[in-house]
This record gives C-alpha cells, structure tokens and sequence, in this order.
C-alpha cells in the first residue's frame, strides 16, 4: 500500500476552475452598477449633505462677519487723528484680507463634498471592479495578476480616502466651532460697538476740540464701557481696548485657520495612515503563511534516505 504522500494529487475539473472567475467577474459587475448608478446619485446630490452646508453656511456667515467688522474697524481707525491708531488700523485692514482665504477654502470644502461623492462612487468603484476583474483571468502566479490587484487596492483605498476626510473633518471642526461661538460673538459686537462709537466720537471730537481730538476721546471711554459692557472690563483708554479688541481678531482668526486649513489636511492623512496599519499588518501576515516549503533533498534526509541520483 503506497504512502498517502506518494499518490498523485487530483485535479480540479476544468469547469469548476472557470467557474469561480466567472461568479467573481458577475459580483463586481453588480458592485459596480450598484455603485454607480444607485449610490453616485446619492452620495453626489446636496440633500444629502443638508446638514454638514448647513453648518458649512454657519461657518461661511461667520467669516463674512468678522472680515467686515475688522475693515470697519480699521476704516474708523484710521480717522482717529494723530495717527494714534494707525498701526493697529493696518494690521485690522490685513486681517480682513486673511479672512477672504479663509472663506474660499470654506467654499472648496462645500463644493468637494459632492464632487468627491461622484468621483468615487462613479469612478473610482468601476474601475476598481474592472482591475479586479481582469486580474481574476490572469495565472496565480503571473507577476501582472499581482500588479492589477495591488493597482485596485491601492485606487480604492486612495479614494475611499479623498471621500472620507471631508464629512469627517466638517464634523470636527464644527464641534471646534461650537466651542468659540461665544468667543467669536463677542469679538463681532464688540467691533460693531466700536465702529459705531468711534465713528461718532471722532466727528464729535474734531467739532469740539479740533486741536486735541484724542483727549476728548479718553473722555468719552466711560460710555464705551457702558455701551459695550463686560467686553471691555479692565481696560484703560481708547487704545488699549482698541488693541484688545484686535487680539481677539487675531484669535478668531486663529481658530478659523485651525478649523479650515489644519484639521481638513490632518484628517485625510490620519484616515490614511489608519487604513495603511491595518493592510500592511494584514499583507504581513499573508507573507509568512506564504513561505516556501522545504526542499525535497531536506524531507528525504529528514525521513533518513537518501535521493536517488
């Protein structure tokens, strides 16, 4: 009776071995209908997103404000005789234009929800079905079986990415929102009370004291403080709480490069590195199941014979 490992190894019928090709090929085809005709139209349209632009609008508002309050300011500023608050109006006027950047990567963030939504589900999906599918008919040991599958791998991870990263990040920085509302709310009435008051002061001033306009100003601080309320506690003069006032320019600000320009850079590499350690832990373990056996010379002098030669 011959040993179990000397029989000869059976053989799949030629039917069986097309079959499994076949059945694949017919799910990736229904994958990428799917994906293409079903899941494109959804994930492309706005109402879908109602709530992430509604935010997205909030925030665009936001910035609006705060650019107009700032070159309001700066505008009132620079009335104010003497030249006393003129640096300050300068760097007001700056900060009005750095808004402007902030609010068009608000706009590219809006606009990329549904374009990536498309490019995805309509683009990406298909032709990753069509690698996979072409690279089902190639031998298990072709080299470009290899290349095609990696090649949809990669081109689906690539864009399951891109089409991630912005709902992900409009949902952070949106909680990042909420926590300066306050904050911001306060910097914007705060600069709306200031135009306002500056800009009746100083016409007021130049009739009254034409020759030291800015003393009669010192004068009238107390009813800026009252009009303007806790905004100005603790702060001594027309331009000091001029300059308070644009540190908390320059803070929203801040916030606002955080929440447009870090995080929606960050998230996409964060959701990228998530999905690399999770792939490259799997591809290692496929590599060590996938070593080669040992040699026939070692298993003969491992059982004790000799080959034959």
């Amino acid at each position: 009776m011959r040993h179990m490992s000397q029989l000869p190894p059976t053989r799949v019928p030629q039917q069986y071995a097309t079959a499994k090709p076949v059945l694949i090929t017919v799910l990736l085809t229904i994958c990428a209908l799917v994906s293409a005709l079903v899941l494109s139209p959804h994930f492309s349209s706005a109402d879908t997103y109602e709530d992430m632009f509604h935010k997205l609008d909030e925030k665009k508002s936001t910035v609006l404000t705060l650019s107009a309050a700032s070159a309001a300011t700066s505008a009132i500023l620079t009335a104010i005789p003497d030249d006393t608050c003129t640096p300050i109006a300068e760097r007001m006027s700056e900060i009005s234009k750095d808004f402007t950047i902030v609010l068009a990567a608000i706009l590219l963030e809006k606009y990329l929800v549904t374009t990536l939504g498309f490019v995805f589900f309509s683009g990406v999906v298909p032709l990753s079905c069509v690698l996979f599918a072409v690279a089902m008919y190639l031998r298990a040991g072709d080299h470009r079986r290899r290349m095609l599958m990696g090649a949809a791998g990669k081109f689906l991870l690539f864009g399951l990415v891109l089409f991630l990263s912005t709902p992900t990040s409009v949902f952070i920085t949106s909680k990042i929102d909420e926590t300066y509302a306050t904050s911001i709310q306060q910097t914007v009435e705060a600069a709306q009370q200031t135009t306002e008051f500056l800009g009746q002061a100083t016409e007021e001033a130049k009739r009254k004291d034409p020759e030291n306009p800015l003393e009669f100003l010192q004068q009238r601080f107390e009813d800026l403080q009252s009009a303007a309320g806790n905004a100005v506690d603790n702060i001594a003069g027309v331009v000091d709480w001029v300059k308070q006032l644009l540190n908390n320019f320059l803070e929203a600000f801040a916030v606002m490069i955080v929440t447009s320009f870090v995080i929606p850079i960050l998230v996409p590499l964060v959701i990228y590195l998530a999905f690399k350690i999770l792939f490259g832990q799997q591809q290692i373990v496929v590599v060590e199941k996938s070593e080669p056996s040992q040699k026939p010379v070692d298993r003969a002098m491992t059982k004790g014979t000799v080959p034959r030669i």
